[in-house]
C-alpha cells in the first residue's frame, strides 16, 4: 500500500484494518443479543460508517500523499484521546 520506506507504518495500518474488522464482527454479534434490535443497530452503524467515509473522502479530496490520511483517523487510534463519553462538554 505504501512505499518501501513506510513498511512499519504499513504493517500498523494493516493491523488497524484487521482490528476494525474484528470489532465490527464482535459488535454485530452483540447487537444480535438485543431482541428485535439487531437490524436497527446494524443499519445505524452502516449509516455512521458511510458518513465517516464521506467525511474522510472530503477531507482527503485533494491529497496525493497516502500518509495525509493517517491524520484523519488518528483520534480513533490514539489510546490517550478521551472517548466521546469522557470528552468535556463544549
Amino acid at each position: 500500500m505504501l512505499g518501501s520506506e513506510h513498511k512499519a507504518l504499513d504493517k500498523k495500518l494493516e493491523q488497524a484494518r484487521e482490528d476494525a474488522r474484528e470489532t465490527q464482527e464482535r459488535c454485530t454479534a452483540l447487537a444480535g443479543t438485543f431482541n428485535g434490535k439487531k437490524t436497527a443497530i446494524v443499519e445505524e452503524a452502516r449509516e455512521v460508517k458511510q458518513e465517516a467515509t464521506e467525511m474522510r473522502e472530503a477531507y482527503l479530496a485533494d491529497e496525493e500523499d497516502p500518509l495525509d490520511g493517517f491524520e484523519f483517523g488518528r483520534v480513533d487510534t490514539n489510546p490517550d484521546a478521551p472517548s466521546p463519553s469522557r470528552r468535556p462538554a463544549a
